[in-house]
């Protein structure tokens, strides 16, 4: 059975006539905005664990981030922010506190992050990556270019799913042996 509100004809009386029914409209204290829009905002665990560590609070300041003023932003709607979320001149809900941090600086770190992951997902990056590593270090163990130039050449990136080869069937068969392992009379 739904949840929601759905409009109904009932042979039960109506305790409420006159009035229009809507669920109640709990604040969005999550989606907080901030005034200046050079800044972003984050929520951040102040304690966390039985002896309230400020791990996770200690990191997001060496990063840069800094509470934020309850001037700095408004709630989703414009209106100014709740008095029930400042705390200490602060904004806190319950284990969590508003942080801010220069846009720029975050959306490059965001930035830096993202190129990590494709660098170490994409085929082609990892191929980039691999090649520019193998030039580095044939590069430093003196071996001639020549050499360094074939073994590039040689370096492929691995991508599943893209050989021509089908499966060994008999690998880690029900002998639990490798095929290195095996023996002609296996």
């Amino acid at each position: 059975m739904s949840m929601t509100n759905q409009r109904q004809d009932t042979e039960y009386g109506d305790p409420f006539p006159g009035i229009e029914a809507r669920p109640l409209q709990l604040p969005d204290f999550v989606n907080v905005k901030p005034r200046n829009p050079g800044i972003s905002l984050r929520w951040v665990n102040r304690a966390v664990g039985v002896q309230g560590s400020t791990q996770r609070l200690d990191e997001m300041i060496y990063a840069g981030f800094v509470p934020v003023n309850p001037a700095e932003v408004v709630m989703p709607d414009g209106k100014p922010l709740m008095a029930n979320l400042i705390k200490d001149g602060k904004i806190i809900r319950g284990d969590l506190i508003l942080m801010k941090i220069d846009r720029k600086q975050y959306e490059g770190a965001l930035k830096y992050n993202w190129e990590r992951s494709v660098a170490r997902l994409a085929p082609d990056r990892q191929l980039q990556t691999g090649r520019k590593e193998l030039s580095k270090a044939v590069t430093q163990a003196g071996v001639p270019r020549e050499v360094g130039r074939t073994l590039a050449s040689k370096l492929q990136a691995f991508r599943p799913g893209t050989s021509d080869k089908t499966a060994d069937p008999n690998f880690m068969a029900e002998d639990d042996k490798l095929p290195s392992e095996r023996t002609k009379e296996d």
